[in-house]
């Protein structure tokens, strides 16, 4: 999944190699297979996330998110009632 998002980014002339830090916005389910994709994990371990839920994944480089060896950081981000 990654690798077509890196692709189209390419196309629309962006290298997301060259970047320090890339914000998308997925609705479910595509945040959940996302996640799987670049942590080596399934997707299913993020079937917990809820509407309005966000993560924050990281790692050394494109790499780490084309290889699987995403890391999730710890606490997920959750809309609070006001």
């Amino acid at each position: 999944m990654i690798e077509e998002i890196n692709r189209q980014a390419r196309e629309a002339g962006h290298d997301m190699a060259t970047l320090d830090c890339v914000a998308m916005i997925l609705h479910k389910p595509r945040l959940e297979q996302l996640a799987g994709s670049v942590t080596g994990r399934d997707q299913g371990d993020f079937r917990d996330l809820a509407y309005g839920e966000g993560l924050c994944l990281t790692g050394r480089s494109l790499s780490d998110f084309m290889e699987g060896k995403a890391e999730v950081e710890k606490p997920r981000f959750r809309q609070t009632a006001q």
